[in-house]
Formats: C-alpha cells, structure tokens, sequence
C-alpha cells in the first residue's frame, strides 16, 4: 500500500494557495479523473463539476482562503480540520469551521473529498429572518439553566 503523506502534503499545499489563477495547474492534476467532490451545497464527480464549484466560490466573495489546522492520515483516507475565510459583497469579514474527508487512490491522486461544516451556524443565522427562527429553535433546543 502507498503512503499517502506526500500527497496529503502536496494536497493541503494547493488548497492553502488556492487562487484563480493557479486552480487548474495546481489543484486539477491532484484529482482522479472521476473524482468525487461533496459540501452542504454540492454532490459531483469529474474535475470539471469540482473546478466549476472553486470558480462559483472565487466569484462570489473576495479573498477566499483556506487554512488547514489539524490533519490526520490512516491508510488512504486523510481528515483535514480547516478554517475558511473570506469577505462578502460588503466587505464583511467571515470565518466558517470544517473538516474534510479525502480518499486517496493508488496513484495519489484524490478520489473523493467531502466537506462537513454547518451550514445553520455560519450561513442560514446570517440570514435576517430565518436567522432569528434558526436562533428561537436553537434556545428551545437547549436544556433549561
């Protein structure tokens, strides 16, 4: 079996210099050809579908960037703890918490990488008036003080 440390390295590299203009060279090569690629918003297999969704994100808000914090390796299958941040259309400044599953296969290459984050938390509350419902069943969730 191959160990996968140079590729969880070269993989969290490309993901932490992630920009427009380098998304095809560095991060495409990275992927198997029928890659899996999943988020809160997004189920799609193939480079092309993956690579739409990074240039949907560069679009959308301005100085995207991805940390990695913490990362575990266990045969082909690497967890990565991440910090995203970004700016919206205002200039607001924002960070959204996640983790990443990735398999790899035997090339090194990325066969599936899905994303857990929670969507409630740091976009659906932002929102004025489904924020504040999300908020109610929040507290009515929680157990009485």
């Amino acid at each position: 079996m191959r160990d996968h440390t140079t590729d969880l390295d070269t993989y969290t590299a490309a993901f932490e210099a992630l920009m427009p203009q380098n998304l095809a060279s560095d991060l495409g090569p990275l992927y198997a050809e029928q890659a899996y690629f999943e988020d809160p918003f997004n189920q799609v297999y193939g480079w092309e579908a993956i690579e739409a969704i990074f240039e949907h994100m560069f679009h959308t808000v301005h100085h995207p960037k991805f940390d990695v914090l913490t990362r575990a390796l266990s045969g082909d299958t690497a967890f990565l703890e991440w910090q995203f941040t970004f700016f919206d259309r205002q200039y607001q400044g924002h960070k959204i918490y996640g983790t990443s599953k990735v398999v790899f296969d035997a090339q090194g290459r990325v066969l599936s990488h899905v994303d857990y984050w929670d969507t409630g938390l740091y976009i659906y509350q932002k929102v004025p008036v489904l924020g504040a419902i999300i908020r109610w069943i929040n507290r009515k969730l929680r157990p009485a003080t």
